[in-house]
């Protein structure tokens, strides 16, 4: 990838998280793609400069998500008292939402988390009167019925994760997913040197602009548990064939059957739909 492209990416990019003017954003362009590096003085001009605009956080649209979800699930999968597990789905706003939808009971929805924090991030854990929350150890996904979930949501998950513990994830749906069950990924097809690096950036801008002003010792700390497992999009197909899947259709980031649709996709993530074979 050329620095010229690069620059357009993040230019893309920052334009979709950063909400301060634009003289600001070319200068967060200019101080991330400059120099590529993750270094803490970088995290800690950026914070400085996002906090001297009394900016917004970005809040994702969790409810358009949702309701594309729900749409395809009615249209091609709908099944009366369904069961759907969402992994790493973090405070559960989006598996809330589906549920609500489709008119699924609270004991048909699990939010699946970890209990150790070594991947996954601290959430508030506010919808247990819609769902339930389920933490697991790494190894054992605890009280789910074998055999009972129709749906798998897992999304922007598997990234977050070193390979042991994706591998004990699936070992989990083995057990835990019906034959013919469905699974929803959506990821990031990170090919090159240049997609990883701008796909940390985006992570990194998230942490930036969603924590107080920073310091030193927040970056060093972030930095240490922060897991940047990215791989391609066939490395995920192999793995769910590995793991009894077929794939059945792809989706743009935004759910759309259209993959030439989205002309701001910076960090290449898209959605598959895969069934259960085995």
């Amino acid at each position: 990838m050329d620095s010229k492209t690069l620059i357009t990416k993040f230019d893309i990019l920052i334009n979709k998280i950063l909400k301060i003017p634009p003289d600001k954003k070319k200068e967060i362009s200019r101080m991330i793609t400059n120099t590529r590096s993750y270094s803490i003085k970088k995290f800690l001009n950026i914070s400085n400069l996002f906090h001297s605009e009394n900016a917004i956080n970005f809040k994702p649209d969790r409810h358009f998500i949702s309701y594309k979800i729900s749409k395809y699930l009615l249209k091609n999968y709908f099944r009366k008292n369904m069961k759907i597990a969402d992994i790493g789905g973090g405070n559960g706003d989006v598996i809330k939402i589906i549920g609500e939808n489709l008119n699924l009971p609270r004991d048909n929805l699990y939010c699946v988390e970890n209990n150790s924090n070594s991947w996954a991030e601290s959430y508030p854990f506010s919808n247990g009167n819609h769902i339930q929350y389920i933490f697991w150890d790494n190894v054992t996904i605890p009280n789910i019925t074998p055999q009972s979930l129709d749906v798998v949501l897992i999304m922007v998950t598997l990234h977050h994760m070193p390979n042991d513990i994706i591998q004990n994830l699936f070992n989990n749906l083995k057990q835990l997913a019906k034959p013919n069950s469905l699974l929803l990924l959506k990821e990031h097809d990170c090919k090159t040197s240049d997609d990883l690096y701008i796909i940390n950036w985006e992570h990194h801008l998230y942490y930036i602009i969603n924590s107080p002003l920073l310091n030193e010792n927040n970056v060093m700390k972030y930095k240490e548990t922060y897991v940047d497992n990215y791989k391609t999009k066939s490395y995920y197909d192999n793995l769910l064939y590995k793991n009894g899947y077929v794939d059945i259709i792809e989706f743009t980031r935004l759910f759309d059957k259209n993959l030439h649709s989205d002309k701001t996709n910076a960090t290449n993530l898209y959605w598959k739909v895969y069934k259960k074979i085995h």
